[in-house]
């Protein structure tokens, strides 16, 4: 598994990062459906053993499970794997940032769940774009972080174009946004203005939640629970159709899974693609993915 520096960070990533929403149930924030421990324990151990050493999760993930999750399998000390939470959701869905108070007891009972002192990332999960540019949002991190209890700061965005926004706050040092085929918002100068800033990029959605894996149709309909069963047929065959229309430049042979990381790892700005796995078998599919190269059209990032 190949890694990538994290910015300007002292921090080096795997290249391919495990996202634990899909491992998390739909407690607290609604996912893809009911989950089996043992099977979400055996896709954490996959991930570990395929050279994985980026996670992703959130405190709102299953309240509180995909942290507690990763806390119980993931190693400790010098070499451990590098752990990136999120929190605020609920505050910010309701238009406002969280107080101070709040936001401490919020990122306590991650550390406490994710059994580390030192929180690797901590990122504002999809503020409001209206809060993003204010400064007043980032100083209860990095109270945080002058306390000892966060590594480094950013922002998880709900839409790329929010993360310009991001850029501008010297804050910032990580902007997790969606990037994949089907969208390429992030693609429109960002990621370049991100790596000059020395920016660290975590793309997420890069398989567009499933839709270009290449299991899933126009047909295709999903268990109970999992929000995808909710889309209109309409946006069912309109996503189709634009995975259709990106076939021609599929290389023989090559899996969709391949296809749709090589897009975003192509990007050297980019320090690790976050795909997200309910099964041990997922990870597998990842492994290739592993050891690709940035396109040599592009200049280094580091």
């Amino acid at each position: 598994m190949r890694t990538r520096r994290l910015g300007k960070t002292a921090l080096r990533v795997s290249q391919v990062g495990l996202g634990t929403w899909p491992l998390a149930g739909n407690a607290g924030l609604a996912g893809y459906g009911s989950v089996d421990p043992e099977r979400a324990e055996a896709t954490v151990r996959a991930a570990l053993e395929a050279g994985i050493t980026l996670f992703d999760t959130a405190g709102i993930y299953g309240d509180g499970f995909a942290e507690s999750l990763l806390g119980r399998l993931l190693p400790g000390g010098e070499g451990a794997p590098v752990l990136c939470t999120k929190g605020g959701f609920s505050h910010f869905a309701q238009g406002r940032a969280p107080d101070r108070r709040a936001f401490k007891a919020e990122v306590a009972a991650s550390r406490d769940r994710l059994r580390r002192e030192v929180i690797d990332i901590y990122l504002l999960h999809n503020p409001p774009p209206f809060l993003i540019g204010l400064p007043d949002v980032y100083r209860p991190l990095q109270d945080l972080r002058d306390h000892g209890w966060i590594g480094h700061i950013g922002v998880s965005v709900a839409r790329a174009i929010d993360g310009w926004l991001a850029l501008d706050r010297p804050e910032v040092e990580v902007v997790q946004l969606p990037f994949n085929l089907l969208n390429t918002q992030a693609d429109q100068g960002l990621l370049s203005r991100a790596a000059d800033l020395g920016k660290a990029v975590l793309a997420r959605e890069v398989l567009a939640n499933g839709w270009l894996s290449g299991r899933y149709g126009p047909a295709s309909t999903f268990a109970a629970g999992d929000f995808r069963q909710h889309l209109p047929a309409e946006v069912k065959a309109a996503i189709a159709g634009d995975r259709a229309a990106l076939e021609p430049y599929r290389r023989p042979g090559e899996s969709w899974v391949d296809f749709s990381l090589r897009f975003v790892l192509d990007r050297p700005e980019i320090s690790s693609a976050i795909v997200g796995a309910r099964h041990p078998q997922q990870i597998e599919a990842l492994s290739k993915a592993g050891t690709l190269s940035p396109s040599p059209s592009w200049h280094p990032a580091d």
